[in-house]
């Protein structure tokens, strides 16, 4: 959670730079989410605001924040969205530390998964790999081998 992906960038940075090889794209999309990356670690950087909702006190993405909006009008909605997502994970996750964590993920639905499903998917995969796939220990005596 609160990692970021560089195809965003390298979709705006083919949207403003039709001229450059694909190459030049990927360098320059993975310098900019470098950025962000180092943006989103950086504890002076707080895009937050403190607002009452329903009589409580909630931590709100600040809308009017000079680099978000930056963000927005120089690379557009994907990569603003990119990063307010990762922005908001980290926040929710570790607002103090803001380094990336590991989430059981179902890619398939785009959220998180349940333990129930982390298993299922574990159980799938080593029925995969069963044991009774290879030559068990009795099966290597016949041939001679040694265990």
């Amino acid at each position: 959670m609160g990692e970021l992906h560089s195809k965003p960038f390298c979709d705006a940075l083919k949207d403003i730079c039709s001229s450059s090889s694909e190459d030049r794209f990927s360098d320059q999309s993975v310098l900019l989410c470098n950025f962000w990356e180092q943006m989103l670690k950086d504890p002076l950087w707080h895009p937050f605001k403190v607002a009452l909702v329903d009589g409580k006190h909630q931590e709100l993405l600040d809308e009017e924040d000079k680099l978000l909006k930056g963000l927005k009008n120089a690379w557009g909605e994907e990569a603003y969205s990119t990063v307010v997502n990762a922005l908001m994970e980290l926040n929710e996750y570790n607002p103090n530390g803001r380094y990336p964590v590991q989430e059981l993920w179902n890619f398939e639905e785009n959220r998180r998964a349940t333990v129930s499903e982390g298993v299922e998917e574990l159980a799938d995969r080593l029925r995969m790999y069963h044991p009774a796939n290879y030559p068990t220990g009795r099966n290597l005596e016949k041939t001679g081998k040694k265990a």
